[in-house]
């Protein structure tokens, strides 16, 4: 008996070694997608980014289309997709733009809110509970956002604003991907998403086109991939481990934005960035974990 509770342990800590491996690289990805974006806008067009962006993630996609085989074309709600495809398209047009004009720490930061916006978004379009002491944290998480963009300074960033608005589009994506999710693979969403957003962003990027050297379409195609790559970190991360043990992970982001923002761009970290940090992550945190208790309780 005792060999077997051994053995079930040291697979349980295999598995969250491992999920903590995929999130990690995860957030790796994702800063190194924030500092292409951030170098491709120096000259593209943040519009003409995002096409590319899009377009290199079907053709990234499409030999995981043809190894899944026809079925994983099948949709059941196009309308559905069509939604989520253009706030999606929105989101990260308004992201390539916020990218290239704020510090990659302060971008980083404004992009761990999107829990925060989920919640009252969630109670608005499918008609959940919202505990008080949620609806606290939520504002607490909202007063570390103010922090960062300070919108009564005389530094008041409208870049930073907009990466919240783009933030705001992400979570009703968000809200629409898990009622997707039931009924879809995530192979076909992500497919037909690349697919809805090139359509959608090819009449901007035509308008502000700027032709790409050798050495950017290269960095453009690496940001398609990243894109896809971001995704599959994710699902093999919460295939190993529950999403609380992993959670605390996900904020390494902010250690590699304020590295490669150093290295790369100069960048230093603001303290407001650093204190608007403070107080958004044990916010979303808090969310996260009672999110996975109210799970469990169900």
């Amino acid at each position: 008996m005792s060999k077997i509770i051994s053995k079930n342990q040291t697979l349980m800590h295999s598995g969250i070694a491992h999920g903590i491996m995929w999130i990690l690289a995860m957030s790796a990805v994702s800063n190194l997608n924030d500092v292409l974006m951030k170098f491709l806008g120096q000259r593209l067009p943040s519009v003409e980014v995002a096409f590319f962006r899009f377009f290199f993630g079907v053709i990234s996609m499409l030999p995981v289309m043809v190894y899944l085989g026809k079925e994983s074309l099948l949709v059941k709600k196009w309308h559905v997709h069509a939604i989520r495809t253009i706030l999606g398209t929105i989101a990260i047009m308004i992201w390539c733009y916020g990218v290239s004009h704020v510090h990659l720490t302060i971008a980083t930061t404004l992009g761990f809110t999107v829990p925060l916006f989920v919640l009252p978004l969630a109670m608005i379009f499918l008609k959940e509970h919202v505990g008080m002491r949620r609806w606290i944290i939520t504002l607490i998480g909202f007063s570390g956002i103010l922090i960062v963009i300070n919108p009564l300074g005389t530094t008041f960033n409208t870049a930073a604003s907009l990466l919240l608005v783009s933030s705001i589009c992400f979570a009703l994506s968000d809200i629409i991907g898990k009622k997707m999710i039931t009924n879809e693979s995530m192979a076909t969403i992500l497919f037909y998403f690349s697919i809805g957003a090139c359509l959608i962003s090819f009449p901007f990027a035509i308008n502000a086109w700027q032709a790409p050297n050798m050495n950017e379409l290269v960095f453009l195609f690496l940001l398609g991939v990243g894109c896809n790559l971001i995704q599959f970190c994710v699902l093999k991360a919460f295939q190993a481990a529950d999403v609380s043990v992993l959670s605390p992970f996900r904020y390494v982001e902010l250690l590699f934005a304020a590295t490669t923002g150093w290295l790369f761009f100069g960048e230093t970290l603001h303290l407001s960035t650093g204190l608007g940090a403070v107080i958004i992550i044990p916010s979303t945190l808090y969310l996260a974990h009672h999110e996975l208790k109210m799970k469990k309780t169900a």
